[in-house]
């Protein structure tokens, strides 16, 4: 991405690195989603592992689901936040969240029928995702000790990029969301045409590249796997 800086390129890095190991096999950088902005990385997908009961299980909290004790399909971001300016950039304050929490009632109210949606200006993202949930999970990933827990958007969890990897800091919160599809749409999109533009040498088409190659040979792994049960 133009003008990014070296710290904000690897904690995009470690974040779709991060979903990956995860078990998501859907991830991409910079993806557009309309109404809300550029997702610094995006996934959807069943994370690996079995679940418990309770909102968090090891390093990755999944919706509780009392069935076979796996986590169901869901769609997460990934914010990078690199300097605290940047992350004020985004916050938002009590009227935005007020805000915001009015919009997501009417939406509730209006049904699936609402009309689409408008970001609006005065709305930070973090706030804009409240009001619009489109994923299931929201984290932030930051340097460590940068932001503190009470800082943190209503929802959102806290990742920090350590020396010994991403590490998480405060659990994120399930939401019900109605964008998977959306997201799933916005990641294609990404993976198949992003990666394919003139700059070629843009850290987020090299990654997005590399995140495609990896889901491909996923692909091709499960294919061979099947041909062999067939044949015997």
């Amino acid at each position: 991405m133009a003008g990014e800086t070296e710290q904000h390129r690897r904690l995009k890095e470690a974040a779709c690195w991060w979903l990956w190991n995860q078990g998501f096999r859907a991830v991409a950088a910079e993806v557009p989603m309309p109404g809300i902005g550029v997702i610094d990385a995006a996934a959807v997908g069943r994370p690996g592992g079995v679940v418990s009961r309770s909102i968090t299980c090891g390093t990755y909290p999944s919706r509780p689901h009392a069935g076979r004790g796996r986590a169901v399909w869901q769609a997460v971001f990934i914010e990078c936040k690199a300097t605290r300016a940047d992350f004020l950039r985004e916050a938002a304050d009590g009227e935005q969240i007020r805000t915001a929490i009015r919009e997501r009632r009417r939406l509730a109210l209006s049904g699936s029928s609402a009309r689409p949606f408008r970001r609006l200006r005065r709305l930070g993202k973090f706030a804009v995702c409240l009001a619009r949930p489109t994923a299931n999970v929201h984290w932030l990933l930051t340097p460590p000790a940068l932001l503190r827990r009470d800082e943190l958007p209503p929802r959102w969890g806290l990742l920090e990029l350590s020396r010994q990897g991403v590490v998480m800091v405060v659990p994120a919160k399930w939401q019900e969301a109605r964008g998977l599809r959306l997201v799933e749409a916005a990641i294609a999109r990404t993976l198949t045409a992003a990666i394919y533009a003139a700059d070629t040498r843009a850290v987020t088409n090299t990654l997005n590249r590399l995140l495609r190659q990896k889901q491909a040979d996923s692909a091709r792994r499960m294919v061979r796997s099947l041909n062999d049960l067939a044949s015997m």
